[in-house]
């Protein structure tokens, strides 16, 4: 997603001589993995303060970003099947947190609802 950004500020870096050219790949893959990062990072606190769960969208990636990285996951084809692939499991997580927690402070049990009831209430009450 990011190759010709990368591209771009490793040819900064290598005119202002921070590097030895023959390392420029190796920078400029280094920056691209950086940028997918910090856009996945980006992306989760806004998805978390868009559903009001900024708090545990940080712990999540305090708690998942380790894990993933020593254990492994899925490998996408491309960077941005991987990035939607991401975004769309971050929502569905918060989404299942936030009926599941809003479910209980109202007293009911995970057993006794569905989602579009929950949604309805929340959307039209």
């Amino acid at each position: 997603m990011f190759y010709k950004a990368s591209i771009y500020i490793a040819d900064i870096l290598e005119q202002q001589n921070k590097f030895a050219s023959e390392d420029k790949e190796v920078y400029r893959y280094g920056i691209q993995q950086g940028l997918n990062l910090a856009l996945n990072i980006l992306t989760t606190i806004i998805i978390g303060c868009l559903c009001d769960m900024l708090l545990p969208s940080i712990l999540f990636l305090v708690c998942y970003m380790p894990l993933r990285s020593f254990c492994g996951g899925y490998h996408a084809k491309t960077h941005l099947r991987c990035y939607i692939y991401s975004v769309i499991m971050i929502t569905n997580l918060f989404i299942f947190f936030f009926v599941l927690f809003l479910s209980q402070a109202r007293g009911r049990t995970t057993s006794n609802f569905t989602l579009e009831n929950e949604l309805d209430h929340i959307y039209f009450t």
